[in-house]
């Protein structure tokens, strides 16, 4: 699995949690730390997933030093420490993958009756190419990717037989459209995926999560850019990945703050709507980076206090607007 998937948010938890009171919103939501004049939203074509009401939400990867989602796992105790944290503040979460963190996960929640519910993940596209020979075609897809992709499928086939009323909606492939992408699966076998999913007698939305560039369009995403419309309209819903931060390093805002975070985000999720007005827009994963090599030339923005700006400007905007956000 790729590193960036290797995601704890323990650290995250904690800074949430040390805010000594809810933010001070405005009309749209957003906190008095941001922007003083919030953009206006095109309202969702519907309500979220799961019961239909909003929820806060966030997504999990319990791997500690030493852990991986390779092996070794994090233990049913770890897992639980976790989770009891959780349930202070979220009620969704989401995972990416249908291996032993994923099942351990959706055990813990059931054995224990946890008020959490899961969106889930099927990691296709593995193993990774490297960065030389990431294009991949429906002609030339490797034998292994495919065998691997199936085995996530079916796999997620067993565990929504043990565990379907803890889940509110499976992503099939995440960030795997797109140029840069290391595990690239071709348009029309991710759409074969969907449609054997939506085929089969599950009974939660079906999806791909992608990042903002490839939903909208825009920036030159347009590696399987010609089934954008058939891949969209096979999806129950739209998932996407929206980070402010990361913005600058694909050209969109050459400088971007926090002071802007929230209108970047507004306008990114308004570029989708407007592309997909029928669709009903998740934002799969969206969030401030704290450190990492990937935003160095943003000297200054990458920190802990900011990304607890960015999540209280995000989430009463989210709730205000309907818009289900797993913060990352």
């Amino acid at each position: 699995m790729k590193g960036k998937f290797i995601f704890s948010c323990l650290l995250l938890i904690i800074i949430i949690l040390s805010c000594s009171k809810s933010p001070t919103t405005g009309g749209d939501g957003g906190s008095s730390g941001g922007s003083s004049s919030v953009s206006s939203t095109i309202p969702n074509v519907s309500s979220p997933i799961g019961d239909g009401n909003w929820v806060n939400a966030i997504c999990y990867s319990g791997y500690r030093l030493g852990q991986a989602p390779w092996g070794p796992y994090p233990s049913e105790a770890e897992i639980y420490a976790d989770l009891i944290i959780l349930t202070n503040q979220w009620k969704y979460i989401r995972m990416y993958d249908t291996g032993i963190h994923c099942e351990r996960t959706l055990k813990v929640i059931h054995e224990n009756n946890l008020p959490l519910k899961v969106y889930m993940g099927i990691a296709v596209g593995y193993p990774a190419s490297s960065w030389e020979n990431r294009r991949r075609y429906a002609t030339n897809y490797p034998a292994e990717c495919a065998a691997s992709d199936t085995n996530q499928i079916t796999n997620f086939f067993r565990l929504y037989n043990m565990y379907s009323n803890h889940m509110i909606a499976v992503s099939v492939g995440n960030e795997c459209l797109v140029d840069w992408s290391d595990h690239q699966v071709p348009g029309p076998i991710l759409v074969s995926y969907i449609n054997w999913l939506k085929a089969s007698n599950i009974n939660i939305p079906v999806t791909v999560d992608e990042d903002i560039g490839w939903w909208a369009l825009d920036n030159n995403y347009d590696f399987n850019g010609e089934y954008h419309s058939e891949i969209a309209n096979a999806c129950d819903f739209v998932a996407i990945h929206v980070y402010p931060l990361k913005i600058q390093t694909v050209g969109i805002n050459p400088t971007p703050t926090i002071e802007n975070a929230l209108n970047d985000t507004i306008r990114q999720y308004n570029m989708v709507r407007t592309k997909l007005p029928e669709k009903n827009v998740v934002i799969g994963e969206g969030g401030w980076a704290t450190g990492g090599t990937f935003f160095q030339t943003l000297e200054g923005q990458p920190n802990e206090y900011y990304q607890k700006i960015y999540y209280e400007q995000i989430i009463p905007w989210a709730s205000n607007n309907n818009i289900l956000f797993f913060f990352r």
